[in-house]
Order: structure tokens, then C-alpha cells, then sequence
């Protein structure tokens, strides 16, 4: 209860900013199948330094800490949804986006709800379980809680690593697909899931034995749960 307000308002703020954070991985999903990979990347490293910019700067100057944080997030994402439909604006072919010729395609749809679907539904495992845990962690008070979100930050970290290289083999994957060179799909899909695989188990390994360290990186208090 104590957080609760604070919840809200930032929960409030970045679910305006939802749509987008869709635009951006929409646009950048289109820029990496033309086989342009680097500039959705840039737009994410340049959408992630304003954002820590901006919270650094609105934290200094606002006293709702919580919806500084939460601007800052919305601003970013906006910035990054941005660049990548200018982008698209300016690319010709294929893939060019144009305000003017936008319209709904029922088959186009169809095709992105049979193959995005079983990944939607999985992906929402993990929140669903994940609200579960926090609801349970909130019982336990402000210092547990602490301990509990500093913790989740670094999953959070791991789970980027691995969804890196999931991205990157989609993108290989996806070309040659449309190319038709089977064997490079497959060569694709294994190298990734073999340096994903050992990437994450690095990562676990320090989060292990460096536990105590990775989380008062974090700022937790001391009594909180390590």
C-alpha cells in the first residue's frame, strides 16, 4: 500500500507510451528483414541513453521522482518509435511506409496472428506467474520488496542476453527463409542457440556468485533481502 499511488502513476504513464514502444518494434522488425540490422540498433542505444538522460535531469527537477522516471520512459520510447517510421518514410521499395496509402490488410493480419500468436501466449507466461510472485513478495514489506525488484532487474539483464541473440537468429533466420537456403537456416538457429545458451550461463554463474555485489549495484537497503 505504501507504494501504491506511485504504482499507478507510473503504471499510468507508460502504458500511454505502449503504443510506441509496438511502433518501434513493428518499424524495426521491417528495417532488419530488408537486411538493414544496424539501424535499429542505433535507435535503441540512442532511445536508451536519452531515456537515462532525461531521468537523471527530471529527477533532478521534479519532486514526483516516480513520474519523472515514467516521462522520461515515454519520451524515449516515442523518440525511438520516431526514427524508425522516418526511417521507413524515406526507404524506398518494398518496404516503404507512406501515411497516405495506409490501409488494414485482412491476409497480411491473418499471417501475423498465425505465426505471432503461440509467441504472444507464451511470452505472457512469464508476466502472469511473475504478478503472482509480486503479490506474494508484497506481503513481506518495503524491504523485501527492495531486495525482490532489485533482483528482477538483474533477471531482467540476463533475460535481454538471451533475447539478443533470439532477435538476431530471427532476423537470419527470417532472410533466408525468404530465400530459400534451408541450410542456413539451420546453421543460423543452432550457432545462435549455442551462444545464447553459454551467454546465460555466464550470466547466471556471476549473478550467483556475485549476488550480494550485483544487488547493492541496485541500491537496495541493508535489510533487504539479498
Amino acid at each position: 500500500t505504501d507504494c501504491m499511488e506511485d504504482a499507478v502513476l507510473y503504471s499510468n504513464l507508460y502504458f500511454a507510451g505502449l503504443p510506441f514502444m509496438l511502433t518501434y518494434h513493428y518499424a524495426a522488425s521491417v528495417i532488419r528483414v530488408s537486411g538493414d540490422s544496424e539501424s535499429p540498433l542505433r535507435y535503441m542505444i540512442l532511445a536508451g541513453l536519452t531515456n537515462i538522460s532525461l531521468n537523471a535531469l527530471f529527477c533532478l527537477f521534479m519532486e514526483r521522482k516516480v513520474a519523472a522516471v515514467a516521462i522520461a520512459t515515454f519520451i524515449s520510447q516515442a523518440l525511438g518509435a520516431f526514427l524508425s517510421l522516418r526511417y521507413l518514410m524515406k526507404k524506398q521499395g518494398p518496404c516503404h511506409f507512406s501515411l497516405r496509402e495506409l490501409c488494414f490488410d485482412f491476409s497480411a493480419f491473418k499471417k501475423m496472428l498465425w505465426y505471432g500468436l503461440p509467441s504472444a501466449v507464451t511470452s505472457s507466461i512469464f508476466p502472469i506467474t511473475n504478478l503472482q510472485i509480486q503479490a506474494a513478495m508484497n506481503t513481506f514489506g518495503a524491504d523485501t520488496l527492495t531486495g525482490n525488484v532489485a533482483a528482477v532487474q538483474f533477471e531482467n539483464i540476463v533475460a535481454y542476453i538471451g533475447n539478443a541473440f533470439g532477435s538476431a537468429a530471427t532476423t537470419f533466420m527470417g532472410q533466408n527463409i525468404g530465400a530459400k537456403k534451408k541450410t542456413r537456416v539451420y546453421k543460423s538457429f543452432f550457432y545462435a542457440a549455442a551462444v545464447e545458451t553459454s551467454s546465460v550461463v555466464f550470466a547466471i554463474l556471476v549473478g550467483l556468485i556475485f549476488g550480494k555485489q550485483i544487488v547493492g549495484i541496485f541500491g537496495a537497503t541493508e535489510g533487504a533481502a539479498l
